[in-house]
């Protein structure tokens, strides 16, 4: 018989904090679920503790693979869930032991292909709940407005999907903060997204985490991915296109303040330099001192790049 809930837990380098996040999945209240792991290459112990949790709990599939990014070790999971519902938990994290119960009567009370919950940002003293504040059942067309303006985010472990999302939808392989290349086609694919305020799952905050200090070239992912809504807006949701085209503007400038010194030598620089002078317009979310650096940028390539350098100079003077 196939479980109701699959949920999948990408590993990658975590004994850590791997037995934390098993055992909170292990003490659902829930019991119609599979738990797949999925170790992408782990070089430390997270592996054998994979095969550990199989061999006592029956609801765990274990699936060892090379290393292939986060990406990609959830789309092995995805093609591999038998659930009618997928769930997604990162392996340094862990869940209220009715993440799944709630989230399920979440979706099922609403007849929503999406159910949305709230989290807390753990840290190793404290945890803080976070800022998210919508509640309540919302169409298509308003929860992706919701989605774009950043009133709710792109994360994919705070959410229960309706697995039939997934049809025609993966995560981008290779890319950092790959979430933001993906919920949007899953809220575009869903005609009800339900929201709830309840706490169900411990974001934890690590130093060494990609997300809390990602790589500077990174940033070119988000923007990529930025691009990419945009002319999907374009065809689908033309009166959301002015939302994402400041996110596409904002991240080209972070790309170009944090690479200043080897941006103009990227094969797509200009891509990046034709996307900040094509629209004169100033994103009004953008904090006043990115608004000025923009403003720098359309007036002289050459002074911009000169204060970023000295921005850089007395920042490292100052530490």
């Amino acid at each position: 018989m196939k479980p109701l809930i699959s949920i999948i837990i990408p590993v990658y380098n975590v004994e850590k904090y791997l037995g934390q996040c098993m055992k909170s999945v292990s003490d659902q209240t829930s019991s119609d679920l599979e738990i797949i792991l999925v170790d992408d290459g782990s070089t430390d112990r997270s592996g054998e503790i994979c095969d550990s949790w199989k061999k006592t709990d029956s609801r765990v599939t274990v699936i060892h693979k090379s290393n292939g990014g986060l990406s990609d070790a959830r789309n092995v999971g995805i093609e591999a869930a038998s659930g009618d519902w997928l769930m997604f938990i990162d392996s340094d994290d862990y869940v209220s032991d009715h993440f799944c119960e709630h989230a399920l009567h979440l979706v099922e009370e609403s007849h929503a292909d999406i159910g949305v919950f709230d989290y807390q940002f753990c840290w190793e003293d404290h945890c803080e709940r976070s800022k998210e504040s919508i509640t309540g059942i919302l169409d298509n067309q308003e929860a992706m407005y919701q989605l774009l303006i950043g009133n709710t985010k792109n994360y994919a472990w705070n959410k229960i999907y309706k697995r039939d999302l997934f049809r025609n939808v993966r995560y981008p392989a290779s890319r950092v903060w790959e979430d933001i290349g993906t919920t949007y086609k899953l809220f575009a694919a869903a005609e009800k997204v339900h929201f709830s305020s309840e706490v169900l799952y411990f974001y934890r905050q690590r130093s060494e985490s990609i997300s809390y200090d990602p790589p500077a070239r990174a940033l070119f992912d988000i923007y990529e991915e930025y691009q990419e809504q945009y002319l999907f807006c374009q065809t689908n949701y033309p009166d959301f296109i002015d939302i994402v085209w400041d996110n596409v503007i904002g991240y080209a400038l972070i790309c170009c303040i944090k690479n200043y010194s080897t941006v103009r030598k990227w094969d797509k620089y200009r891509d990046i330099k034709a996307c900040l002078r094509k629209d004169r317009r100033v994103p009004g979310k953008m904090s006043f001192s990115k608004k000025i650096m923009l403003t720098i940028f359309r007036v002289s390539e050459g002074l911009f790049y000169k204060v970023c350098a000295m921005v850089y100079f007395l920042k490292r003077k100052g530490e």
